[in-house]
């Protein structure tokens, strides 16, 4: 695989975007990074608009993968940066954008599914756009569950969700298996508590501008299912998602919910890796 790495500079023609009044920044340091092949116009531009509001670099990373056909090049290539230290800048980085491409069954086995692949290997959130998203989003879901993801994301929150209309933090609940009415009741409240706490936390996090609402949900039922029928009634441009990291337990794929979100929901994607590297 050859990896290039350069600063990227946008077109004059596109315009600045200032901070909202009460759009929080961030104070950690490390660059936005654009992960693209350069077929996704919309990782560039909506890298740009963050980068501006959180006063941030914006460089561009992008990798080719090997060819068996061997062609002199026309122009003489600039040397690649060294594989590892790519690597060891997308671990300081505080955001990677890369576009968004939906592969069916076949084509997953024949190319690889690049944001997932980047946000388990560098550990970093990676915020997959599709290619006709050129703006920041105006109606954001968070699923809000174990790892605490929703906090995780509070580094880029308060420039990402700074146009939204409304935030809306989701908690699914798997349905209850049968039991005496008083204990389910009493785990439910003790679990209710527990998601406020988590709701409370990212809210006090993210900074938001006082003109975002930040509403809370609890749902019933199977988490991809119900996430993506409420996204859809809200008209989400934006799903966050928590992305489990189990360390040196085997992946499987088919069980996570994240792959199955970047898979089934057609607009942006959000990708917060959790897990024991954390």
């Amino acid at each position: 695989m050859t990896v290039g790495h350069s600063r990227w500079a946008p077109p004059e023609a596109m315009p600045s975007v200032a901070p909202r009044s009460g759009a929080g920044g961030s104070n950690s340091t490390g660059p936005i990074l654009v992960a693209s092949d350069g077929a996704s116009p919309s990782a560039f531009i909506v890298a740009r608009l963050l980068a501006e509001r959180l006063g941030a670099e914006l460089s561009v990373v992008s990798a080719l993968e090997p060819s068996n056909v061997v062609m002199p090049p026309l122009d003489p290539l600039a040397a690649p940066v060294r594989a590892g230290a790519t690597r060891m800048e997308v671990r300081r980085a505080r955001l990677v954008v890369t576009g968004h491409t939906h592969h069916g069954v076949i084509e997953r086995f024949v190319r690889r599914e690049t944001p997932l692949a980047i946000a388990r290997a560098a550990r970093v959130p990676v915020l997959a756009l599709p290619a006709a998203m050129t703006r920041l989003p105006r109606s954001v879901v968070v699923a809000v569950g174990l790892g605490d993801a929703a906090v995780r994301v509070s580094a880029v929150a308060g420039s990402l969700f700074g146009d939204a209309v409304a935030v809306h933090l989701v908690h699914v609940r798997e349905p209850a298996l049968p039991r005496h009415d008083r204990a389910m009741r009493e785990e439910e409240e003790a679990d209710d508590r527990s998601f406020e706490h988590a709701f409370d936390r990212a809210r006090e996090r993210w900074r938001l501008p006082a003109d975002v609402s930040a509403v809370t949900r609890v749902l019933v039922g199977k988490p991809a299912d119900e996430l993506q029928k409420f996204a859809h009634s809200v008209e989400a441009d934006l799903l966050v998602v928590g992305l489990a990291i189990p360390g040196d337990a085997p992946h499987l794929p088919h069980r996570s919910l994240a792959a199955r979100l970047y898979r089934e929901w057609p607009h942006a994607l959000l990708l917060v890796p959790i897990g024991d590297a954390d």
